[in-house]
C-alpha cells in the first residue's frame, strides 16, 4: 500500500523505508532477512529495493517528476477547508475552487477528500495548485489565494470555514 498512496512522494516513501528496514534487519555480523509482500513484484520501486540501486531510483524518479511537473521541476500550495458539517465544506470547496480555476486555469487539481478526511471532529477536503517555478507565478498564485479566502469568507455560511494554505508541503 505504500506505493498506492495518493501523493507523488509515496514511491520516494516506500523506498526509503524498505531500505531502512532491510538496513535494520542484519546486525552486527548475523544476517538478516526481510520479506516484503506486494501484489505487483515488478514494480519499478520494488525491484530498485531488492538490488539496492540508489542511482536507478533517482534518475526514473527526476524524470517521472519532470514529465508530470512535479517539484522539484514546480511549486506547489495545498489548501485545506475544514468545518464540522461535511456538506459545508463541500459547498464551500467548490465555491473556492471555480473561484481560482477562474484565475489559475490548468494549474488547480481537486478538488479532493484526503486519505485521512475527518480529524477532531471536522471533515476536511484538499485543493492542490501547482504552480511554474518562476516566482512571479507564485506571487499571484498567494494573491488569487488570498483573495478566494477573503470572498469565502464574507459570503453567507462560510466565515466559519476554517482556510489552511501551506506553500511547498513537502
Amino acid at each position: 500500500q505504500l506505493l498506492q498512496f495518493p501523493d507523488f512522494r509515496s514511491a520516494e516513501r516506500a523506498f526509503q523505508l524498505m531500505l531502512q528496514v532491510a538496513g535494520r534487519a542484519g546486525r552486527k555480523h548475523r544476517k538478516g532477512k526481510v520479506i516484503i509482500q506486494t501484489f505487483n513484484p515488478s514494480h519499478p520501486v520494488i525491484q530498485e529495493v531488492l538490488s539496492h540501486d540508489f542511482s536507478s531510483f533517482f534518475r526514473r524518479e527526476l524524470r517521472e517528476r519532470h514529465d508530470f511537473a512535479y517539484p522539484p521541476f514546480s511549486r506547489l500550495i495545498r489548501i485545506t477547508l475544514k468545518h464540522k458539517q461535511p456538506q459545508t465544506v463541500n459547498d464551500a470547496m467548490r465555491l473556492y475552487a471555480h473561484w481560482l480555476k477562474g484565475n489559475l486555469p490548468d494549474q488547480v487539481i481537486g478538488p479532493a477528500v484526503p486519505p485521512v478526511g475527518r480529524v477532531r471532529g471536522y471533515y476536511l477536503i484538499d485543493l492542490l495548485v501547482k504552480l511554474p517555478n518562476h516566482p512571479p507565478s507564485l506571487r499571484q498564485a498567494k494573491q488569487f489565494v488570498a483573495q478566494a479566502t477573503t470572498d469565502l469568507h464574507a459570503t453567507q455560511g462560510y466565515s466559519n470555514v476554517r482556510v489552511s494554505v501551506d506553500v511547498d508541503p513537502y
